[in-house]
């Protein structure tokens, strides 16, 4: 991430959340942490919301959180803005969230209340109102899945390793056709894109589909 104009990586771990440098004199250098956010369990990676501003995600009901980077001129330092439990906004147990444009899609976990198992979208402004859900009658094995966006395309692969095919349309998505790829076990993998070819996995088997 490019964070005040300096570019880091973060990192979302058991125990806190931090920056190292990634370009520079000081390159591999401790820039900020915070142990504000730390969840017993973690999986998805932070995401970048604009603004110095980040979001993470704990597993098991933990929730998610929004932290802002700030910077003095001298040292950064790292601030917990707001934070929320699974059943009260945006929740990731297993995959990393995607961003398009000013839009936040996930899947949420089977923790998450009326949402769970529910494809949504929320805005990157507000981490607690879901501005879109695939609704009740459609949720995902249990929310663990993985998905990836291409162009205005998204693939899901729920647990079983049924994979959907939408097409997003702003804040909404509409889906457009669902395959049995195999009798799939644990497919929670994350998916790759290379070219027209799909690259998915459950925890036997190693695919790649011509999509």
């Amino acid at each position: 991430m490019v964070l005040h104009g300096k570019r880091m990586y973060v990192y979302n771990a058991v125990g806190g959340v931090c920056g190292i440098s990634a370009e520079g004199d000081d390159i591999g250098k401790l820039m900020w942490l915070t142990t504000e956010w730390s969840p017993a369990t973690t999986a998805a990676s932070p995401l970048f919301l604009g603004n110095n501003e980040i979001a993470v995600f704990g597993s098991y009901g933990a929730g998610g959180a929004r932290i802002k980077i700030d910077y003095d001129g001298s040292s950064y330092s790292a601030v917990l803005v707001e934070q929320h439990k699974a059943t009260n906004g945006i929740a990731s147990d297993q995959q990393t969230p995607i961003i398009t444009g000013d839009y936040i899609w996930c899947l949420m976990p089977e923790n998450s209340g009326p949402l769970k198992k529910q494809l949504v979208c929320y805005n990157k402004s507000d981490l607690l109102t879901p501005v879109w859900s695939s609704g009740k009658e459609n949720r995902f094995g249990r929310g663990l899945g993985p998905y990836i966006v291409s162009g205005d395309r998204m693939y899901l692969l729920d647990d079983d390793a049924r994979l959907y095919l939408f097409r997003i349309q702003d804040k909404s998505i509409t889906l457009l056709e669902s395959h049995k790829i195999i009798n799939g076990v644990e497919a929670w993998g994350p998916l790759a894109i290379a070219g027209h070819y799909l690259i998915m996995r459950d925890a036997r088997n190693l695919l790649c589909l011509d999509i």
